[in-house]
């Protein structure tokens, strides 16, 4: 037996607060205060707060409000721009955007002076 799910009602209180509807694509209120709840104990747990952002990746939470410039635009879609993509800088890769995979040091100053034209396959140098 399939469970029926209440269908979606306007709220008829003086000051328009959203419902808890069931089964509804968007979530309520109660919902939407769960995944911001979510996301702030994610930013916290991958040390996203205070000046984090500006290693780990952007932020996913309202936690530094609206215009905060270390914010993703949209926390539920994956984005390599702003997502923590490794370590850059002190590491023994670097990533190259153009072919998406890892280059080593030495790949990199070979592609930089156009010694290496095309991705590395395997163990190669």
């Amino acid at each position: 037996s399939a469970a029926v799910l209440p269908a979606r009602r306007a709220c008829t209180r003086v000051k328009r607060v959203p419902c808890i509807v069931m089964g509804d694509d968007e979530p309520g209120f109660f919902g939407r205060l769960m995944q911001g709840f979510d996301d702030l104990v994610d930013d916290a747990m991958d040390r996203k707060l205070g000046n984090g952002a500006a290693f780990y990746g952007k932020r996913k939470s309202n936690f530094y409000g609206k215009k905060d410039a270390m914010k993703k635009r949209d926390p539920r879609a994956a984005n390599p721009e702003e997502d923590y993509q490794g370590m850059k800088g002190g590491s023994y890769f670097v990533w190259d955007r153009e072919w998406n995979v890892p280059l080593t040091r030495k790949q990199a100053r070979l592609k930089k002076k156009g010694a290496l034209s095309a991705p590395p396959t395997g163990s190669e140098d």
